[in-house]
């Protein structure tokens, strides 16, 4: 089964409206998250450092503008800091934001609560304390990829309601129906007389290539045409469909980046290490890319984001949330 994604986020939504009888659901566009405040962690935070168990001046999951206004705003656990200058403040954040996820760079950011004793130069404790490392990866792992993508409406057999895969040793092409098949044709068409129906149909294609650092920022740097000439440029005498359909690409629809995964077990780690001396609370989670992005070859990114759903409900229909 495949669905553009935009088709997918509208069913979602409209599902959303169905359910919500008494209209309490709102979605907010155009909002950038720039930190938050995790008011729970904070504060058992502030009571170990009282108790003169935790070590003074650890942060514990928000900044220093940000814990400024830990007393400001009372209504609910998390604060949260927009972009425009904005505030509000939710029951619990939810980290949805993708690979480059600002809820994950702050989360692996922290710095544990509790210091290490120091060894002197004989052996002996000096008694100094020193922070606790915080994640070596707190920013996504690049994977030395570049990937081009483009969706186009040309027309060939080999692509009709099919999906393939062309490799030169180097360079790497997977094309895969976007939009489109034979019974949105016949639904479309509504006659049901058995003529040929007019044919809809668009594709994606992908070209994945090594790329190092240097190679992935001239890249990133490039216009959309720049981008299109540069997949010419690699496979322009590749075998059809693939050179004609990328001549035809409108170049609203190329795009390109640098690949980058995240192993998962970054959070765990660190959250091992944040509660080294007891459990912390938090109104924190990350769920998809952000907690467990990955490169797109497997088809598995937005499968298992999509199974972080019921298994993030499941677990808040176990919580004493109220809300």
């Amino acid at each position: 089964l495949r669905i553009p994604r935009g088709e997918l986020r509208d069913v979602l939504l409209r599902a959303l409206g169905e359910q919500d009888g008494d209209s309490t659901v709102a979605v907010e566009w155009g909002k950038r998250l720039r930190s938050y405040v995790d008011r729970p962690m904070l504060e058992r935070l502030d009571e170990l450092r009282a108790s003169g168990r935790g070590r003074k001046g650890a942060a514990g999951t928000g900044s220093s503008d940000s814990q400024a206004g830990l007393h400001g705003d009372t209504r609910r656990p998390v604060l949260l800091h927009f972009e425009d200058g904005t505030s509000d403040s939710v029951d619990l954040l939810v980290g949805a934001d993708g690979v480059n996820s600002t809820v994950a760079r702050q989360y692996l950011s922290a710095s544990a609560p509790f210091g290490k004793k120091r060894r002197g130069s004989g052996g002996d404790a000096s008694g100094e304390e020193r922070p606790d490392e915080t994640h070596q990866q707190v920013s996504p792992r690049r994977v030395g990829i570049y990937v081009v993508l483009g969706i186009t409406d040309h027309l060939h057999p080999l692509i009709d309601e099919r999906a393939y895969h062309t490799l030169d040793g180097t360079s790497r092409l997977f094309l895969m129906p976007y939009e489109g098949s034979r019974l949105d044709d016949l639904l479309a068409d509504g006659r049901g007389d058995g003529a040929v129906p007019r044919r809809r149909r668009r594709t994606m294609w992908q070209l994945s290539f090594p790329a190092d650092r240097d190679v992935c920022s001239r890249l990133g740097r490039m216009s959309p045409e720049g981008l299109r000439d540069e997949v010419l440029r690699r496979c322009g005498d590749w075998h059809e469909p693939f050179p004609g359909m990328v001549r035809s690409t409108p170049t609203g629809t190329v795009w390109g980046t640098e690949l980058l995964d995240r192993d998962p077990r970054a959070f765990l780690d660190h959250r091992a290490r944040l509660e080294a001396h007891g459990r912390l609370p938090s109104r924190v989670v990350l769920v998809g890319d952000a907690a467990h992005s990955m490169t797109p070859f497997k088809g598995q990114g937005a499968n298992q984001a999509l199974a972080d759903g019921p298994l993030l409900a499941s677990w808040l229909g176990k919580s004493k949330l109220d809300s």
